[in-house]
């Protein structure tokens, strides 16, 4: 997880901002629970949230400056907009988002599945070291 700034915006002076603007998904999102949790932790509890209806939403958004957001590095890197972005370390606990994969024990295990099962143990984790984060 990374927090999401437009290109160039200085991280540091969003901090002391007495008031700040965050986009996110609405209620009942996990990403949201993480952003606002972020945002409480480092004393920013005057933060304006506002509600997107799509990840593209939220990055065109952060993309013209009207606030930030905590987001999957993988998707924001992959984003069109990646260069109208900046990309900063978040703090611990909010820089992993545990995510679970389940399935059937008694369904097929199909070579795609067990493909994708491998990636998500070992290539997502070399992704991360090779992250660059501004």
């Amino acid at each position: 997880m990374v927090v999401v700034t437009a290109a160039g915006a200085d991280w540091a002076a969003l901090q002391t901002r007495a008031s700040l603007s965050a986009l996110c998904f609405r209620r009942g999102c996990a990403y949201r629970e993480r952003l606002e949790s972020l945002l409480a932790g480092m004393g920013l509890g005057r933060t304006k949230m506002q509600e997107f209806g799509t990840l593209e939403g939220i990055i065109g958004g952060v993309a013209a400056g009207i606030g930030i957001s905590l987001l999957p590095l993988a998707a924001v890197e992959r984003s069109p907009l990646r260069t109208s972005l900046s990309l900063h370390e978040a703090p611990d606990p909010w820089a992993v988002a545990p995510t679970q994969l389940i399935h059937r024990r008694d369904s097929v295990m199909t070579a795609a599945l067990s493909r994708f099962i491998a990636h998500a143990r070992l290539g997502w984790q070399s992704d991360l070291q090779n992250a660059v984060i501004a």
